[in-house]
């Protein structure tokens, strides 16, 4: 009677087991766009306030991590899994010594914030049910939750005090598929004995003359924006870290790309402090990050750096310090020899006579300067009309009109789109200027290919604009153009 009891309707049955149960539940990502696709949006408008921080000091947050690069720009690769508040760990022993760090965020823009800032690899979080990537521990919200008006969350990062970094072992992997023109400038670039000696001498390429204008570029993480920075010297943090990891990548460094948010000491994040770094994988040591972007005396930039960004960047200049030293010469006993006549003392010139060999050396430099401008010019102008891909020579084709409309005296700052410009220009360049301008925009901004007949015909747009400016202007004012430094400056970004 009490084996049938068990089966009546109503009887309190033990609950069955669900296969579903053990397998981690996936999730979809709220907002679907890269976090590396809106870091020139967000850098367009630098004063959106995005959050607030407090709690623990902390002088960056990390938000997405993008291990994957096609040749076009960098993605993430794993999926998201459901998460509760405590969230997985890292690779076992990797790094093998931690220090965690705890910050409250209170979100002002959630429609910027699909994946969640956090100091280090996310540890613990305050909200249950979000989704997390278990390679980089990425915290993301899901599609069918909101944005949480605020959270805490605890991170961990490495804790490199007891560690010998300059001769630490990075992990090797393939290499990165890349064109060869990018792969011989690695090569050149990464000299040392050492890896991080190498790495450093990377970043050092990359930084050192150049210029970081966050607010004057187009976005891109691919092939062609990394040539782009090679040969403009001039990008944001997106540019200068793809460049840095695309070339350790072609030779065989384990690289990805970290988007994140520095924090002002005040802790109001704005849209502005938007940072992209690369990190390289070391052996027993976890992923460590460089700072390959040249500083822009901005606030973002003169921000403390990271504790284990820190460790790397000392790592660094002890290497370089180590490769300066020469090798000490072999002793050998001294030689006696006849004592050292004193050198004679020259009359002091009271007349100061070097002054006018001075200002004549001064006045040569300045001469030799203006009559190199052409000659850079020219050079340029070949580079650009030679490059690689029709794409390619259709930009360098608008970059090469939009140097001449400045020359021209057409007024061309950091904020001039497109538009601006083809309004701009003088009539007899105008229908010219329009046509290449809305072709360099198509190039930009279209998924469409453009072919050989395009860029063909966009360098004869170039070639009928230097014409059309060229006419009725007296010979001695083409001259000044020609010498004009202002044709080496880089091009104002499209929109």
């Amino acid at each position: 009677v009490a084996l049938a009891g068990a089966a009546l309707p109503g009887a309190d049955l033990r609950a069955r087991a669900d296969a579903r149960d053990l397998v981690a539940e996936p999730v979809r990502v709220r907002d679907a766009t890269s976090p590396l696709a809106r870091v020139a949006g967000l850098l367009a408008e630098p004063d959106r306030p995005l959050a607030v921080v407090t709690g623990d000091r902390v002088t960056r947050l990390r938000a997405a991590t993008l291990p994957v690069f096609d040749g076009e720009r960098w993605s993430t690769a794993a999926t998201a899994t459901r998460a509760g508040r405590t969230l997985p760990a890292g690779p076992a022993g990797e790094p093998p010594r931690t220090r965690s760090q705890t910050v409250a965020v209170q979100v002002q823009d959630p429609a910027a914030l699909a994946f969640l800032p956090s100091p280090g690899r996310p540890a613990r979080v305050s909200v249950s049910g979000l989704g997390v990537v278990d390679d980089t521990g990425d915290v993301v919200v899901p599609d069918d939750r909101d944005v949480p008006a605020a959270y805490e969350v605890t991170g961990v990062e490495a804790d490199l005090t007891a560690v010998s970094l300059p001769s630490a072992t990075a992990v090797r992997t393939d290499p990165l598929a890349v064109p060869t023109d990018l792969a011989t400038a690695a090569t050149e670039r990464m000299t040392g004995a050492t890896d991080i000696a190498r790495l450093g001498a990377l970043r050092d390429a990359l930084a050192v003359g150049r210029t970081s204008s966050p607010q004057d570029v187009v976005g891109g993480s691919g092939v062609f924006a990394v040539r782009r920075l090679l040969e403009e010297q001039q990008g944001s943090s997106e540019q200068y870290a793809s460049a840095f990891a695309v070339l350790a990548g072609s030779q065989g460094y384990a690289t990805r790309l970290v988007v994140g948010y520095a924090v002002p000491e005040d802790g109001r994040v704005r849209s502005g402090d938007v940072q992209v770094w690369p990190e390289v994988r070391f052996a027993r040591l976890g992923w460590l990050p460089f700072s390959p972007t040249p500083d822009d005396g901005s606030a973002v930039a003169d921000s403390p750096a990271s504790a284990p960004e820190e460790a790397v960047r000392r790592a660094v200049e002890e290497a370089a310090r180590d490769a300066e030293q020469p090798p000490a010469p072999p002793t050998a006993p001294p030689v006696p020899g006849p004592p050292a006549a004193a050198p004679p003392v020259a009359p002091a010139d009271p007349g100061g006579s070097a002054l006018p060999a001075v200002l004549a050396a001064a006045a040569a430099l300045l001469v030799l300067a203006v009559l190199a401008v052409p000659v850079l010019a020219a050079r340029r102008r070949r580079r650009r009309r030679t490059r690689r891909s029709p794409a390619e020579r259709v930009l360098g084709a608008w970059a090469d009109v939009v140097a001449q409309l400045r020359a021209a005296g057409v007024p061309v700052t950091p904020a001039s789109t497109t538009g601006d410009l083809r309004a701009a220009a003088p009539a007899a360049a105008a229908p010219h200027v329009d046509a290449l301008g809305r072709l360099a925009d198509r190039v930009a901004w279209s998924p469409q290919p453009v072919d050989e007949p395009a860029a063909a015909a966009a360098w004869e747009r170039s070639d009928a604009v230097r014409a059309a400016l060229a006419e009725g202007v007296p010979a001695w004012r083409r001259a000044l153009r020609a010498l004009d430094p202002r044709a080496l400056l880089p091009s104002p970004r499209r929109a």
